[in-house]
C-alpha cells in the first residue's frame, strides 16, 4: 500500500512540475557606454586628415515569441546618437528590452520555459534584442580612424550543446571605407561552450579603420542579445482523462486495501 500511495504522490507532483519549470529562464544583458565613446584620427607623414561624421543612426529592435502564439515585435530607427528611445516585446514570461540615451545602449532578454500545444512543441521560446549606432564619415587625408566603446555582456541559464536551451550576447563593430569592407570586430559569451554560464564580459569594442587616401566610409557598433528555452507540451483532453482515470483506480485500489486491513484487524 505504501508504494501504491507513493506512486500516486509522484505522479501528481510530476503534472504540477512540468507547469513549474516554467519559473526556469535563459537570460542576458548588454551594455555599450556611449559616454565614453572615443573617435580619433591618426595622420600619415606627419599630417593628421579632418574626419567629419555625417547620417549618425540609432537602431533598435525587440522580439519575443512562443510556438502557437502570436510573436510581438517592435523596432525603430533614430536620426542621432543622443535621443533617449525604447522597444519592448513579450509573450507570457518571455521578453525583450532595447534601449537608448545619449549615455549608453544596452538590452536584456529572457526566455522562459512556456506551456503550448504538442504540436508546436519542436520549437522553443525565444526572446531577441538588438541594439547599433552608425554614421558615415568622409577623410580629407591618408591617415587611420580609430573608434571604440566600453562594453559589458552578462549571460545566465542554458545548457551547453543545446540550441533549444541557450543564451548567447556578443558586441560588433563593423567598418568599410571607399567601398572596401573590413573584417568585423566580434566578442561573445554563449551558453553553448560548457563551463560559460554563467558570465559576463567587459572590455573596449574597438575597430581601425586604414585609409591609405583621402575617401568615405561608414562604421556600426552594436550588440546582439538571443534566447531560448525549452517549451512544456499541454497533455491533450484525452491525456488528462487517461491520467485522471488511473488516478482514481490507484486511489480506489489504496481504499480496498485500507478497508481490508481494518477488517482483517476486526
Amino acid at each position: 500500500m505504501n508504494l501504491l500511495k507513493g506512486g500516486l504522490f509522484v505522479m501528481a507532483c510530476s503534472v504540477a512540475a512540468g507547469f513549474n519549470q516554467s519559473a526556469i529562464a535563459s537570460e542576458g544583458t548588454a551594455f555599450l557606454d556611449w559616454s565614453q565613446l572615443q573617435v580619433s584620427v591618426t595622420g600619415a607623414g606627419g599630417s593628421t586628415p579632418t574626419v567629419i561624421l555625417t547620417d549618425q543612426i540609432t537602431n533598435l529592435t525587440s522580439s519575443a515569441s512562443i510556438p502557437g502564439r502570436t510573436s510581438v515585435n517592435d523596432s525603430t530607427s533614430l536620426l542621432g546618437w543622443t535621443s533617449p528611445e525604447e522597444t519592448h516585446a513579450r509573450t507570457g514570461n518571455t521578453f525583450s528590452n532595447t534601449l537608448s540615451s545619449q549615455q549608453f545602449l544596452s538590452g536584456n532578454v529572457e526566455a522562459t520555459r512556456e506551456p503550448t500545444e504538442p504540436e508546436h512543441a519542436h520549437h522553443p521560446a525565444e526572446a531577441l534584442s538588438q541594439g547599433s549606432r552608425s554614421a558615415d564619415f568622409s577623410l580629407d587625408g591618408p591617415g587611420v580612424l580609430t573608434v571604440s566603446v566600453p562594453y559589458t555582456l552578462s549571460i545566465a541559464g542554458g545548457r551547453p550543446f543545446s540550441f533549444f536551451d541557450a543564451i548567447s550576447a556578443s558586441v560588433s563593430g563593423k567598418s568599410s571605407f571607399n567601398d572596401s569592407i573590413n573584417n568585423d570586430v566580434v566578442f561573445s559569451l554563449t551558453s553553448f561552450e560548457e563551463g560559460s554560464s554563467p558570465g559576463t564580459q567587459s572590455g573596449n569594442l574597438l575597430i581601425d579603420i586604414v585609409a591609405g587616401t583621402a575617401g568615405t566610409g561608414t562604421f556600426e557598433l552594436g550588440f546582439t542579445l538571443s534566447s531560448q528555452a525549452p517549451v512544456i507540451p499541454i497533455p491533450e483532453p484525452e491525456s488528462y482523462a487517461m491520467l485522471l482515470a488511473g488516478l482514481g483506480l490507484i486511489s480506489a485500489i489504496i481504499r480496498r486495501k485500507s478497508m481490508t486491513n481494518v477488517g482483517r484487524l476486526g
